[in-house]
């Protein structure tokens, strides 16, 4: 610090810093209001001490009366705007003082609904709000914003035409089409990539399905299953010699 500002108020034309740690020059001039400065002043201030002192919720807004600042909380950043039932700080007169019958389970805290809420029990806000698109995101957002689909990274429609498909959200990461079934029709069992809708399903009783081996084809299950295998025991192979 030069020796001009040695034994100046600082905050009369400058701030400070917090990322830099530094005093920085402000553009304009402001008074003082510490009552416990002791340091030279340009602007000649106010010697009345606010009777209100460190409960003073417009010291620094609108009232430059001196005060404690030691023992005063920091003013809150937001303001009036302030949604937060539980915060330690000042705020500017006008802030809201009624609280949410909801409270922490509104779904609209701080989206479209700015009364009082405990937001220490809520879910945080996602920064990106409506234009969010991280089908993961597990922070709250506007009700504009699009639903994540059902079938994710299995969703069909869009995989087979991203434009005219599904209009919900996915993920960027999708399933591979299955190339038996757009060559003609998968009969893998199990088969874990992506099928048309009209493709037959895996059969929900697998093996254990009485109706696969029918030789009438109106009664035989449509579904797919599992390949038949025998399996023995290693001491059962010696039953046969």
């Amino acid at each position: 610090m030069s020796r001009e500002y040695k034994n100046m108020c600082m905050y009369e034309n400058h701030y400070f810093n917090n990322k830099t740690c530094r005093w920085e020059r402000l553009n304009i001039s402001r008074l003082c209001f510490d009552k416990n400065c002791n340091r030279k002043h340009n602007v000649k201030r106010l010697e009345k001490t606010c009777p209100l002192n460190t409960k003073c919720a417009e010291a620094g807004i609108i009232c430059f009366l001196l005060h404690d600042l030691n023992s005063m909380s920091n003013n809150c950043k937001y303001g009036k705007n302030c949604c937060d039932l539980k915060c330690p700080y000042r705020h500017n007169p006008g802030r809201q003082n009624k609280i949410c019958p909801l409270s922490e389970n509104c779904p609209d805290a701080l989206i479209t609904c700015f009364l009082l809420h405990d937001l220490g029990k809520i879910i945080p806000l996602c920064r990106y709000n409506k234009d969010c698109i991280n089908y993961m995101c597990d922070k709250r957002h506007n009700k504009e914003r699009l639903e994540p689909c059902p079938d994710g990274s299995m969703c069909y429609k869009f995989i087979v035409s991203k434009n005219e498909g599904c209009p919900l959200l996915h993920p960027k990461i999708l399933q591979k089409l299955c190339k038996w079934d757009i060559r003609g029709e998968c009969k893998t069992y199990g088969c874990s990539f992506i099928h048309s809708p009209d493709s037959a399903k895996d059969c929900p009783n697998g093996m254990q399905c009485q109706t696969r081996i029918l030789e009438d084809d109106n009664l035989r299950c449509k579904n797919k299953h599992p390949k038949f295998t025998s399996v023995f025991k290693i001491r059962d192979k010696y039953l046969f010699e």
